[in-house]
């Protein structure tokens, strides 16, 4: 029988079309997953930079904090909007730069007055880094936190004890923003950001800006605390110098002093009893003062003397928290603290009175040593017998002798030799025409120049001891032979009037000599004008001094100009050299 070959023609095509389709249907869907694995790191890639910007920002503002002019009380000036139509802009970063507008927050009448920003707190400052932008804004605002929610989100679950710092928060975009180019900003319609008709347009504006805001999906916020360290704690010991001896707290028992037949005892108080809220999604007032705001941090060991009361707060972040070890004056001394809690519905206090040779014991060395649940840490690296940790760290003081590495400037010279105007070839700073008082002869000070050296020599080298004990005969002494006054290493400082007998003018060059009367002995000093001060109007002012540390003529207890000054314009002097000498 024959086989019909007709039936089977075509099969071929049919199954080679489905291969083909389901290939290409392969295809399709590896491109796809293509797509989206780059679409995903490009993402990535953004919000990553995001990160890095955002971390940029907090570094920038953390470094204003520590080496700018204003120190700690840096906050950055808000950027102005891109005013595109007097009160509208296109900038992308509205929601975040608009200023405040007076009006309330959530509602007419509100308490909260819109401040600007996008939470009525105030408005950021736009920095630009190479590959995009920070908005940064440093706040010091106590009771910000969400101190009083039984469920705290994020990383902070006890946000109290973080309320002292000083918030610095920043959000890290990807693209420059230039005002002046207008690719760099929004592509949507213009928004008014002031002069609002009313509350509700200004609330329903906010909305829209926020909407907007939403769609940069790469943003990236962080929020970071800095320490200050002087506005956290009730008494804080820096010891900026490191020095070896204790502090030292508190009024011994045993003054010798009595009254009505008594011996008279002075207790020393830090913190005390105040109104609090309770905990939960409606915090109200409790109905019981809670103490707190007690807190101690030291850099130096801490000896207690007599008594020393103490209200603490821990979920406050109170504490006696001491880089160094910890021990009472004598046994009778005693540490007596009220720690005090409270949660949704009632308040928690404990008690603790420890010393030397009490248990718990107050003295670092003692076995029976404890942090009281961790309000008492020295720095000892080990556990207490309840394993709380103790290993409290330097708290780093703030300083303007620290140098901005970017400058190699510390804040001093920022805010004073180098804050004035440029006048001829160098900064008026320089000669006490600046925003503080530039002084350049730090090596004058009559006493040592160390703490420890201080201490090693006690009261016999103090200013006082001296100026008690005339013709001493001791290194540095302000008493010059047989002159019956001192003549210390300080400034002799005139106000003259430009032109005067003693203060001679030459516009945009040196000063003529300066003439001093010395009681009946007359000198002459050429005044170099490298060392000329310079006055508010340009000429140059040259001041005469005197020489503190050169023998007046027979026994001149001071110098005095030939004319008495007239119309004073202040000219600062140095002890060595001429007026207005810069280092």
């Amino acid at each position: 029988m024959g086989v019909d070959r007709r039936r089977d023609a075509g099969q071929t095509l049919v199954m080679a079309l489905i291969i083909l389709g389901v290939l290409l249907i392969l295809g399709f869907v590896f491109v796809g997953i293509v797509n989206r694995g780059i679409a995903t790191a490009s993402r990535s890639k953004s919000r990553t930079l995001a990160v890095y910007l955002a971390e940029a920002g907090i570094r920038y503002a953390h470094s204003r904090l520590l080496y700018s002019e204003l120190g700690a009380d840096w906050r950055g000036v808000p950027t102005p909007l891109n005013q595109d139509g007097g009160d509208f802009t296109s900038d992308p970063d509205a929601l975040y730069l608009r200023p405040g507008t007076g009006l309330g927050l959530r509602y007419d009448g509100d308490p909260q007055i819109d401040l600007g920003g996008p939470d009525g707190l105030g408005p950021y400052t736009r920095v630009n880094f190479e590959s995009g932008r920070a908005l940064v804004r440093v706040r010091f605002a106590p009771s910000d936190f969400n101190v009083f929610s039984s469920d705290p989100s994020g990383s902070l679950r006890i946000p109290g004890r973080a309320r002292h710092y000083t918030i610095i928060e920043s959000v890290g975009r990807p693209g420059r923003v230039n005002p002046n180019d207008p690719t760099t900003l929004a592509s949507s319609q213009p928004i008014r950001f002031r002069n609002f008709a009313s509350g509700d347009d200004f609330r329903r504006t906010l909305g829209e800006m926020k909407n907007r805001d939403n769609r940069f999906v790469g943003s990236r916020k962080l929020i970071a605390f800095a320490s200050i360290g002087i506005i956290e704690s009730a008494l804080y010991i820096t010891n900026l110098d490191n020095v070896s001896r204790p502090a030292e707290i508190g009024v011994p028992r045993e003054l010798g002093a009595m009254y009505e037949g008594n011996p008279v005892q002075v207790p020393i108080q830090l913190g005390g009893l105040d109104s609090v809220y309770t905990i939960g999604p409606s915090p109200a007032p409790f109905p019981n003062p809670v103490g707190g705001g007690g807190s101690i941090v030291s850099n130096a060991d801490l000896v207690v003397h007599g008594d020393v009361n103490l209200y603490l707060n821990p979920r406050l972040g109170d504490g006696v928290l001491v880089n160094g070890l910890i021990r009472g004056a004598d046994d009778d001394s005693r540490l007596n603290i009220l720690a005090a809690d409270w949660n949704g519905s009632s308040g928690v206090s404990g008690g603790f009175s420890v010393g030397n040779g009490t248990s718990p014991s107050l003295n670092s060395r003692n076995p029976a040593f404890s942090t009281l649940g961790g309000l008492l840490r020295d720095r000892l690296q080990q556990a207490d017998a309840d394993g709380n940790i103790r290993a409290m760290v330097r708290k780093e003081p703030p300083r303007v002798t620290m140098v901005d590495p970017d400058t190699g400037l510390n804040r001093y010279l920022v805010a004073t030799r180098n804050s004035g105007r440029i006048v001829g070839s160098g900064n008026s700073g320089r000669f006490g025409h600046g925003r503080g008082v530039y002084v350049n002869n730090s090596y004058d000070v009559q006493v040592r120049s160390t703490a420890d050296a201080r201490e090693d020599v006690g009261t016999e080298e103090s200013l006082v001891d001296d100026w008690l004990n005339p013709n001493n005969g001791r290194a540095g002494s302000a008493w010059l032979g047989r002159v019956r006054s001192t003549f210390p290493p300080g400034p002799s400082c005139s106000s003259c009037r430009t032109g005067s007998s003693s203060c001679a003018t030459a516009p945009g060059g040196p000063p003529a000599p300066a003439t001093t009367s010395v009681r009946g002995a007359t000198r002459t000093a050429a005044i170099p004008a490298s060392r000329a001060s310079a006055s508010a109007s340009g000429t140059w002012a040259a001041c005469r001094t005197s020489s503190t540390r050169s023998r007046p003529a027979r026994t001149s207890t001071r110098t005095r100009p030939t004319t008495p000054p007239a119309s004073p314009s202040t000219v600062c002097c140095s002890s060595r050299g001429t007026c207005g000498s810069g280092a």
